[in-house]
């Protein structure tokens, strides 16, 4: 039993370890020296980020297009199964940070790319959907303290920890910990 307990904490670590808040972007990098923003989206999982070194850099940027985070990457334009490829994808995945507001793309010193994360993150359903990344500063109109009501109850939702993966986990941690000593003391006795 000991051995089961101790396997569920050793599985449970990586996750209470890696889950956070992040943006996951779905970033597509041409030849030709274009870039696009083909999806984000704010969840919780783990950070995921190409290899900090290259000719292509990805920017993160506020409101005011003050630079909040900054990562080196290459994309491969070659596959080994079908030979040279015209674009590549990359899924990249960063802590999630509320200023964040426009995403710019370079190779070397050229801007390739600049978007607004404003489309991919607003939904316009007029809800203030926090835990998904909305917010009054990316969403302007529909996360506004004039629709109050809905605002309140989406930053509820999210601070019970039922939409939180890491609540569970930490959950079972400590029903696997309570396990472990019941079987302790149980065995023990005998």
């Amino acid at each position: 039993m000991r051995k089961i307990a101790l396997i569920i904490f050793l599985l449970m670590i990586p996750a209470l370890a890696g889950a956070e808040n992040i943006i996951a972007m779905h970033l597509e990098v041409g030849q030709e020296g274009n870039a696009r923003l083909l999806s984000a989206e704010v969840k919780d999982d783990f950070v995921f980020l190409p290899a900090d070194s290259g000719n292509y850099k990805i920017s993160l940027l506020g409101k005011d297009k003050e630079l909040l985070f900054a990562s080196r990457f290459e994309p491969n334009f070659y596959w080994s199964t079908i030979g040279e490829v015209e674009y590549d994808t990359l899924f990249i995945k960063i802590p999630w940070n509320p200023l964040f507001h426009y995403v710019k793309v370079y190779k070397g010193d050229e801007e390739i790319g600049f978007e607004s994360l404003s489309p991919l993150i607003c939904n316009s359903n007029m809800k203030c959907e926090q835990e998904q990344g909305e917010s009054e500063y990316l969403c302007g109109l529909e996360c506004s303290s004039s629709s109050g009501q809905e605002l309140e109850q989406s930053g509820t939702k999210s601070s019970e920890g039922s939409e939180n993966p890491v609540f569970y986990y930490a959950l079972l941690l400590i029903l696997a910990v309570l396990t472990l000593l019941l079987f302790r003391s149980i065995r023990s006795e005998q």
